[in-house]
Formats: C-alpha cells, structure tokens, sequence
C-alpha cells in the first residue's frame, strides 16, 4: 500500500472511529444509559455467514453496514434516538440513515425488487426508473398509482425517498443513495444472503434471517440430492447466458463445479 493510500485509509478509519464515538456517547452507551430510545433489539440482528462482500456491526441505537463492493459505510441510527435529527453524514466513504426506513425507491433496471417482496416491504415503495419489471405486485402497485416512475438523473426527484436503491457503482450517487449488488458475490447462497443487507434498512433482521435460512435449507437439500445420484451416465450441460440477441457461455464458478 502506497504512503498516499495508507493516508487515505487512516483518516478513514479516524473519521469513523469519531462518528461512531460520538454516538456512543450521545446514547450513554459507555455508561450503560440509555437517552429514552430503545436500544436494537438483542434478537433482531442479523449475522453474516456466507456472503463476503459485507458485513453489519451493532451498536446500542444505530447499525453500520460495511460494503466493501462500493468502499462505502451505511450509519443506520435508529429513529427514536437522539443522533436521528442532529447530522446527517455523506461523504465519500460514509452515508448516514435514519431506519426503518419511512419509504424507498429502486433502480428497477438493474435491481432485483424479489428481495423486497420476500420481505414484505413493498408497500414502503414508492419510486421505480421503470416499469419494466417482473413483479405483478410492483406493477400492481404502479397501476394503482401507490408507485412513480422517476428519473434517476434527476437528483431533486430522489431526493423525496428516504432511501434510493441502485445496482450499479459506475454512476454519480446522491446522498439517499444505497449500492446493493449481491452478484458481485461468486455462489448463490452468497448471493441470496443479501437479504439480510436490505433487513437492517428495515429493521426486519428477524424475517430475513428466516427467509435466508430457508433458503439456504433447501439449497443443501437439493444439493445433497444431486451429490447422491449414482448413475452411471450424466449427461453434458453446457451453461448458456442471453444478452442483447448474443449467447454466450457462462463462467460463473459455481455454475462450472455442477454436474448432473
């Protein structure tokens, strides 16, 4: 690491080390006080287990998201704490929100909206960049006029929703802006434990970790299954993606250890 980089990365890690000092403090924390908020919930936390391209820290009134695909850390302060109304943080490396969040919107081109559903949060939605998506409940909801279209350019637009969620990090994001790209991961149970990324925007850690779990308990079933077949022949499967008109083989390195 260069001395720049190094820099770089210390006045990072002080910078966050004196945001999450001063929450600490301001919720009595230390001291074992707390300033008439609830603290989070000791059964409502999520673990990460599988994934690795984030990771989620508890404190007594706020949670801090580390994603390491965007380089970017999510302060989330609870909305009956104190800190909820007295700063608001957006910088390069540090984004703050108050949670649950009070409604959202999606970059509906490039975000999958399936994980919102999963966890029941699709009344919160009430933004998308297109209405070209495969969910009828998200159609169904455009129809009836409880969703927008929204220009994702225009800044004053996004800035309505408490949260704005894009699946890209090639683009210029504003300050509600969320990256969430769970395909940056190489399995799909990395990818499918993203869930519990977008529960703690919610507060919803208990559901997502159920659904994960589920999840994930019939992925190893299915996967087992598969494992214990013992004929002789199997056939040759060849991994095909579709893109514009263009096939083209796939090299997902999960996709390339099955077998049948």
């Amino acid at each position: 690491m260069s001395s720049s980089s190094s820099s770089s990365f210390n006045t990072f890690v002080q910078l966050l080390f004196l945001v999450c000092f001063r929450l600490f403090c301001l919720s009595g924390c230390f001291i074992g006080i707390v300033d008439g908020a609830a603290a989070v919930n000791v059964g409502n936390i999520s673990k990460v287990l599988d994934a690795e391209e984030y990771r989620v820290y508890y404190g007594q009134t706020f949670k801090v998201i580390k994603n390491s695909i965007d380089g970017k850390s999510y302060l989330l302060i609870q909305n009956n704490s104190r800190m909820a109304t007295r700063r608001k943080y957006c910088t390069g490396r540090i984004k703050s929100f108050v949670v649950p969040l009070s409604n959202y919107s999606v970059d509906s081109e490039d975000f999958p909206v399936s994980f919102f559903e999963l966890l029941g949060l699709l009344g919160s939605l009430k933004g998308i960049t297109s209405d070209k998506v495969a969910s009828q409940c998200v159609l169904k909801s455009y129809m009836e006029g409880n969703i927008q279209i929204i220009n994702k350019t225009d800044t004053q637009q996004l800035a309505q929703f408490a949260a704005h969620f894009v699946g890209k990090t090639d683009e210029q994001q504003a300050c509600n802006s969320v990256t969430f790209i769970p395909f940056e991961e190489n399995t799909p149970l990395q990818r499918a434990e993203w869930i519990k990324y977008l529960g703690v925007f919610a507060n919803m850690e208990v559901r997502a970790n159920q659904v994960y779990d589920a999840v994930k308990s019939n992925y190893m079933c299915l996967t087992k299954a598969a494992e214990s077949k013992t004929t002789s022949f199997k056939p040759v499967v060849a991994w095909l993606d579709y893109n514009e008109g263009v096939w083209s083989f796939a090299k997902e390195p999960y996709k390339m250890k099955v077998q049948f």
